[in-house]
């Protein structure tokens, strides 16, 4: 019996700064673990236990605002229009500590007066119902998992594995989406669960043999559950002409039913010329029971009871029991509200591989492989108007055919691999945007039914004189959308019609690559002095389907009446597009002998680069989320033997 345990665990300081106010956001609370536990029960029965888990309390990202864009002209709010009278004070752009995010809703009586519109439809809020509500990024999540593996010899060379595993992951989360202080498209609730069990069994032969086979199969059954809440006070939505609509919720629960057999084979034809071939048939049952609902004086409801009585959704003018605020507002394929939307994605398919290895020489391998893979469809959480919204992605496939070679050169002392690849992609699934007949453009996952990327890597590692290591990596990729969506996923960011066919897929830059500096002394009371330095850089890309195109408008849109219906700080052309990086981190550090302990010193971007990893979309905004600034710590870790 042998057993180890393992804790880490990470705690820093906010590290943004509001835009607005004297106040701070970002800190991090992280600490993880794990037992593990090897038995040997017999020389043919071997056991394997793994619990781990772990607890973030991490406060979610605020984002920085880069743009404007006004849905509602005639409801604009008045703190949109702060924003770009005063840029100077309040964008956000430029330093990758400046954000902003909202803490304590305003004063009710700064928003339009109830007796504007439709007469006793909202309710007079109090201070006590909102005016205390807090807003600030929060988060709680955590998860712990159990694992068995067995392996039992039965003879002849042939070995049966169990793979058993329970995983439980439950978060509470408040997120900030708009990078505002004020409450215009804020996840006041962002909550959920993941319980899946996993059962895996497979039968292999000797390793060593020259004919190599494995059959198995397996079993998924997972219960999953997305709550969350959208506030939106400051929106435009939030107008006499929509009853003063606040609050919108969305309760997504699926139960996820997988099974599969599989099996591979490998076949030493000589000692230099292998063959390899592997297929698996997967059955996937998705069963999905979705409700959009909303809050005591979120008044969604009221809306929604409105457009059940108007022949334009109602057309046969079906009776129905008039919603609750807590009740399924969302209109059913016949434009009736009240009704839970309840999904059933039934999918399968057959995933496969075929490859060869041809070893040169014992230091030079070269090889080729085709396959085609497969990943799940599933149904979007989202606050939608109509049923149709509702429906789900279905699975997408890739067919991906790579050729390459890996060398071990020099005495071992040079290792250079390279490869090229081109990837077939069928229903790809992107972060998109469907027409909502009533909300517009929502962001949801889409299907893009024909897309594809080819390109290539190399990657190097030298090591030229004793304790110093080289090594570097270099990716090119060439990504490109054959075909555009339909009707209603063929929406671009800013909800217009668009054609996607010829853009390049969403973060996919045409070059990217890494560098490394490794040099350790050993000492003869065999200590070790260490140091390194990372350099990593990547060119633009885009976060939104067709975003480079719309540099060619600023971004922006231009309503009836000629007024700009987005506002842009100095600068900004392309609020959708992610500028190319260069970052520099670089680490010196002493271990002592057998590792029993160790201490370095760390900075992770030294050089303050300013650069930003994707840009939402959400209502009236548009906010990017900006890489950690220069960032310095010290580490220590300790082996207990």
């Amino acid at each position: 019996m042998r057993g180890r345990v393992a804790v880490t665990g990470l705690n820093g300081d906010d590290w943004q700064k509001s835009a607005t106010r004297n106040d701070s956001n970002g800190h991090q609370s992280y600490i993880a673990g794990r037992v593990l536990l090897d038995v040997d029960v017999s020389d043919s029965v071997k056991l394997n236990f793994n619990v781990n888990g772990w607890r973030d309390k991490s406060q979610p990202q605020a984002q920085q605002l880069v743009g404007i864009r006004v849905q509602n002209w005639s409801a604009e709010r008045e703190q949109l229009h702060d924003y770009y009278r005063n840029p100077s004070q309040l964008w956000s752009f430029g330093s990758p500590r400046i954000a902003d995010w909202s803490t304590l809703v305003a004063d009710p009586g700064t928003y339009p007066s109830n007796d504007v519109g439709y007469a006793g439809a909202f309710e007079p809020e109090t201070r006590a119902q909102w005016g205390q509500s807090n807003f600030e990024p929060y988060s709680n999540r955590r998860m712990w998992q159990a694992a068995m593996r067995a392996d039992v010899e039965l003879g002849a060379g042939i070995t049966l594995t169990s793979l058993t595993s329970y995983a439980h992951f439950k978060q509470n989360q408040g997120v900030d989406g708009d990078g505002m202080a004020y409450v215009s498209y804020d996840l006041e609730k962002n909550d959920g669960y993941i319980k899946s069990f996993n059962q895996e069994l497979r039968l292999s032969n000797d390793p060593l043999s020259r004919i190599r086979w494995m059959l198995g199969g397996n079993y998924e059954k997972s219960k999953t559950l997305d709550d969350q809440g959208l506030r939106y006070f400051d929106n435009t939505s939030y107008d006499s002409s929509l009853f003063y609509i606040n609050y919108s919720g969305a309760r997504n629960k699926q139960d996820i039913e997988n099974w599969a057999v599989f099996g591979n084979l490998e076949f030493d034809v000589t000692d230099q010329l292998t063959l390899k071939a592997s297929a698996r048939y997967t059955d996937s049952k998705n069963k999905n029971d979705m409700c959009s609902y909303t809050t005591e004086n979120g008044n969604v409801n009221k809306l929604f009871n409105l457009f059940g009585t108007l022949p334009v959704f109602n057309s046969e003018g079906v009776a129905f029991d008039p919603i609750a605020p807590e009740g399924c507002y969302t209109l059913n394929y016949q434009g009736v509200p009240g009704e839970v939307f309840r999904g059933n994605l039934k999918e399968d398919n057959v995933s496969w591989r075929f490859g060869l290895d041809y070893k040169v020489n014992p230091d030079v391998l070269l090889y080729a492989n085709v396959s085609r893979g497969y990943k799940a469809g599933s149904f979007p959480t989202l606050a939608a108007a109509s049923f149709v919204a509702l429906e789900p992605v279905t699975q997408e496939s890739v067919t991906a055919y790579e050729g390459g070679f890996k060398a071990s050169l020099a005495d071992q002392a040079v290792q250079f691999n390279a490869a090229a690849f081109y990837m077939d992609y069928k229903d790809k699934q992107i972060r998109g945007r469907l027409f909502d007949i009533v909300f517009g453009g929502l962001e949801t996952l889409v299907n893009i039914p024909k897309s594809r990327i080819w390109g290539a890597e190399a990657d190097l590692t030298v090591r030229p004189a004793e304790g110093l290591t080289l090594s570097g990596a270099i990716t090119y990729l060439n990504s490109k959308i054959k075909e555009s969506p339909a009707a209603p996923y063929n929406y671009n960011v800013l909800g217009v019609v668009d054609n996607f066919a010829g853009d390049d897929l969403p973060f996919t830059p045409e070059w990217s690559g890494t560098f490394n500096l490794d040099y350790r002394h050993e000492l003869a009371n065999g200590g070790a002095p260490f140091f390194g330095v990372t350099v990593s850089a990547r060119t633009k890309s885009d976060s939104q389907p067709g975003a480079r195109r719309m540099q060619y408008l600023d971004g922006c849109l231009v309503d009836t009446s000629s007024n700009p219906v987005c506002f842009l700080p100095d600068g900004v052309s392309n609020p959708f597009a992610l500028k190319g990086w260069t970052t520099v981190d670089a680490r010196l550090g002493y271990e002592a002998a057998d590792g029993a302990w160790k201490v370095m010193l760390w900075g992770k971007n030294i050089f303050n680069e300013y650069y930003w990893t994707n840009v939402i979309s959400s209502a009236d905004s548009a906010a990017r989320f900006a890489g950690m600034p220069a960032t310095y710590g010290v580490t220590f870790g300790f082996k207990f033997r």
